[in-house]
């Protein structure tokens, strides 16, 4: 069989194949589908009388001839008309290119885009061995193809139905491609270019010996890249952003950076893919590395519908920042990636924040910071009092920028052990999630305090050194923010590490100079104050033009 031209079925329009074979196939849709496309596909829509005669006259993988069986071999009439009806070239383009999907939490394939992307960074030469690990329904491999890259492949996949899809894929595109059932982490072998993306909608982790602890799965998934590596060959894999900084993945960080194995790390474009709208990286491995380059890419990206994509202008954009020193990237040394932790996330060196000459940590100028009081609703209700009491309880909910509302719940018997997570008069509330971070200074008598919920922090001010509300001023300016936002972390939810916040730097001055600043800040305060009480009032008002006289 000749090949397809895989640039031209990539243009196609397969609406009309995609209707015939939808209503041709009512139960067990998806798999009938691209059974019935894959047959269509290869024979060129020249049908075979029955199932036995077209197994005689054309090879077929022994793992894709039961799954044939099954979906169409009491079926096998309707194949000539849909052949009849559509184009060979329709039928291959849709088996190629629509995703294949067994579960609607399950995360089908690596956007093509991205898949360009990675094989781009690989710069694959015509007599490089390919291996695509996790390899799903051979999406990668595909854009290869597309990208005019006729490499040998080892590609190798455990589910057993993608696997197939997989199996009919290569054989529609033709060329040596070796879709095993090996376990990706037992494969073996030496190969020059290495592609990765380990299951993202399965959340495990594995008990490392290296780190003693639990660490996550993409950093074994890209040990075993590097086992399979040629000593001049390089690999991309795909990373949760949360790998890249948190504290349970350092020792694999400090290994892999030690050892020489990062090149570049980009962070990509949240909503990518069209079951999650979570945010990853990739990361570029060779070895013998002095220096990484960081690229920060998440703001290009094509949106069509509700998602965000990878044009092939966009994957030239990002090409374009590689080795480059810009806003967007930046090459940092190990020694700088050390001193930070071994934290690999892309906008904690590509952000730039200027701090002042005079600043000091942010932990010389506080005596405690402590997340809020985690307490089930369920157990909250059995504190709620209506009446006055000297504890009350202060939720996100209740900060409006920057102010805490008067109308917060009181709270009675609460036990001893809730004393830590109470704030009193003068302490900084802060958010722990989203962007930007949102503050408030507690101002409440002597005996009062508030109960603060888990989503925010209370951090406790060594008033002797800082005023409270210079302090305020400066964490909701732009530079404040700036700062703030170069610090946060996070996949689908950015989250600000305690750790980190500590070593924010904060600009000093006099005391009285600190004075100055916050008497000016709080009298701007209360002109917004009293603009939210004339501005609700004003929305009242505009609801009781037509009541009712009694």
């Amino acid at each position: 069989m000749d090949s397809y031209d895989i640039t031209v079925l990539k243009k196609r329009d397969t609406s009309k194949a995609a209707v015939l074979l939808q209503r041709t196939f009512k139960d067990n849709t998806l798999r009938s589908n691209y059974s019935a496309a894959y047959v269509i596909a290869k024979t060129r829509g020249n049908i075979p009388k029955d199932f036995d005669a077209f197994l005689e006259e054309y090879p077929v993988r022994p793992q894709v001839s039961p799954v044939l069986m099954n979906t169409l071999g009491n079926k096998w009439e309707v194949l000539h008309s849909l052949a009849n009806n559509c184009k060979c070239e329709d039928y291959a383009a849709y088996l190629l290119f629509e995703s294949f999907c067994t579960h609607p939490r399950e995360y089908s394939e690596t956007p093509a885009g991205l898949s360009r992307l990675s094989a781009r960074l690989l710069e694959i030469s015509p007599d490089n061995r390919l291996a695509d690990l996790c390899a799903g329904q051979s999406s990668f491999i595909r854009e290869c193809r597309v990208l005019g890259y006729e490499n040998d492949c080892t590609e190798s996949e455990i589910n057993a139905e993608h696997r197939v899809i997989a199996m009919m894929r290569a054989d529609i595109l033709g060329g040596k491609i070796t879709v095993t059932s090996e376990d990706s982490l037992k494969l073996e072998g030496e190969y020059d270019k290495i592609f990765c993306h380990s299951p993202m909608g399965v959340k495990w982790k594995f008990f490392d010996p290296y780190c003693n602890h639990s660490a996550s799965a993409d950093w074994l998934f890209a040990g075993k890249c590097i086992e399979l590596m040629a000593d001049n060959g390089k690999a991309v894999c795909v990373f949760m952003n949360s790998t890249l900084w948190n504290q349970s993945d350092s020792k694999w960080r400090e290994k892999f950076v030690s050892s020489g194995y990062i090149e570049t790390i980009i962070a990509l474009p949240t909503n990518l893919y069209s079951e999650t709208s979570v945010s990853s990286s990739l990361v570029v491995f060779s070895k013998s590395n002095n220096t990484v380059n960081m690229i920060d890419a998440t703001e290009i990206f094509t949106p069509v519908r509700r998602r965000n994509t990878l044009s092939d202008e966009n994957v030239e954009e990002i090409l374009g920042l590689l080795g480059k020193k810009c806003g967007n990237s930046r090459t940092v040394g190990y020694d700088e990636i050390a001193g930070n932790n071994y934290d690999l996330y892309p906008k904690s060196y590509t952000e730039e924040v200027k701090v002042k000459k005079d600043s000091v940590p942010f932990s010389e100028l506080i005596t405690r910071v402590t997340r809020g009081a985690q307490i089930k609703a369920g157990d909250l209700d059995s504190h709620f009092s209506e009446s006055e009491t000297d504890t009350r309880l202060l939720m996100l909910s209740d900060m409006n920028k920057g102010i805490i509302s008067d109308e917060l719940t009181y709270l009675k018997g609460l036990d001893k052990r809730y004393d830590k997570y109470c704030a009193t008069d003068g302490a900084l509330v802060m958010t722990k999630n989203g962007f930007p971070v949102k503050t408030a200074i507690v101002d409440l008598e002597d005996s009062q305090r508030y109960l603060v919920n888990g989503n925010l922090y209370i951090i406790e001010i060594n008033e002797s050194k800082i005023e409270p509300f210079y302090l305020k001023a400066y964490l909701d300016s732009q530079q404040g923010q700036a700062q703030l936002r170069s610090i946060l972390v996070g996949t689908a939810i950015l989250n600000l590490p305690v750790e980190a916040l500590k070593g924010l730097m904060i600009p000093m001055c006099s005391m009285a100079e600190q004075k100055r600043i916050s008497e000016k800040y709080i009298k701007k305060q209360q002109e917004i104050i009293k603009l939210q009480e004339q501005l609700e009032k004003a929305e009242k008002e505009l609801t009781e033009f037509f009541l009712l006289s009694e």
